[in-house]
């Protein structure tokens, strides 16, 4: 997983600070959205250590997913006089009047991971972030790619597992990959929820998802987190026993996803069940001849479900530092 960091943007910053206050050590006020998912634990992390890596003073706030958490943290920064504000907005919208007033008190804004809808682009400075819309065609792409080598040419029934409603990722990545589904009317999204990005709803929506419908051929989600949730319900449902299944997800937690699609570990080779609440050695079987050890029930080998992370190519989606303050 490859994580962008701030410090070409702290570089920048560098760069065009006055030289009369070179001195001064620069101060960054950063608001991050939370902790929803291992991919956000990770983001924070890294932005921590390019700050630190870069001698910059960093004032840190955790949002908890809510955006008013998100505005009174980035009124804080205002009152404090930071040098430079970054953060990750939690929903598209909401954000005018605020970055107004940052501008209104010369302070540069930085979007970090998610971008903003504003009339007026001159609010911010730069946005450090991944195409979502380009990662979602490729999720579409991929599917229908991986169907045709299946001969899978009939209707396909897809659930979706949204991220946090109005955010970035959750519009641009479900706009990709219906972009990509309008080329192909046999696949069609028959159930869509939103899982706030987090594997606890994750796990809890696509339950309601195979209670309404348990034969549900393709799930995409808007990030792994909630992906593996979703395994968590299908294996308790025990679904990937009996047929094979497609899921995508987002942010590169590939390992995870690929542990989590495995069966529960077969037991020793020496132990089998015999009868309710038994276990015998093999070897021990001639003391009772004639006596065939049974298998042990629901042991079969099956076709395990694929799973395929998509990332976008970082080079090809970042778009650049949008010049100086």
């Amino acid at each position: 997983m490859k994580l962008f960091k701030l410090a070409s943007a702290i570089t920048a910053l560098m760069l065009v600070v006055p030289a009369a206050a070179a001195p001064k050590k620069i101060v960054l006020g950063f608001s991050q959205i939370g902790a929803e998912s291992e991919w956000r634990t990770a983001n924070t992390e890294s932005i921590k250590a390019a700050a630190k890596e870069a001698g910059i003073e960093l004032k840190f706030s955790d949002a908890q997913q809510k955006e008013e958490n998100q505005l009174k943290a980035i009124r804080g920064f205002i009152a404090q006089k930071v040098d430079v504000i970054a953060f990750s907005p939690v929903v598209e919208s909401g954000w005018e009047t605020v970055l107004k007033e940052a501008k209104a008190a010369k302070i540069p804004v930085i979007l970090s991971d998610r971008a903003v809808d504003v009339k007026d682009q001159s609010l911010w400075v730069s946005f450090m972030g991944s195409d979502f819309v380009e990662e979602g065609r490729r999720a579409g792409n991929w599917l229908v790619g991986d169907l045709a080598k299946k001969g899978m040419t009939g209707d396909i029934d897809i659930v979706e597992l949204q991220g946090t409603v109005g955010s970035a990722p959750a519009i641009d990545r479900k706009k990709g990959f219906e972009e990509i589904l309008k080329s192909h009317p046999n696949l069609k999204i028959t159930r869509s929820q939103t899982g706030d990005f987090t594997r606890t709803k994750g796990k809890e929506v696509m339950e309601a998802f195979l209670k309404a419908d348990p034969n549900i051929q393709v799930l995409f989600a808007h990030n792994d987190d909630m992906a593996i949730g979703a395994i968590q319900a299908i294996e308790e449902a025990r679904l990937h026993r009996r047929r094979e299944g497609c899921l995508r997800g987002h942010d590169g937690r590939q390992a995870q996803l690929l542990r989590g699609m495995q069966p529960p570990p077969r037991p020793p080779a020496h132990v089998r069940r015999q009868g309710p609440g038994r276990r015998q050695d093999p070897a021990q079987a001639h003391r009772h001849p004639g006596r065939r050890l049974p298998r042990r029930e629901g042991r079969r080998s099956l076709p395990q479900p694929q799973v395929l992370v998509v990332k976008a190519t970082p080079e090809a989606s970042r778009i650049p530092f949008r010049g100086a303050f």
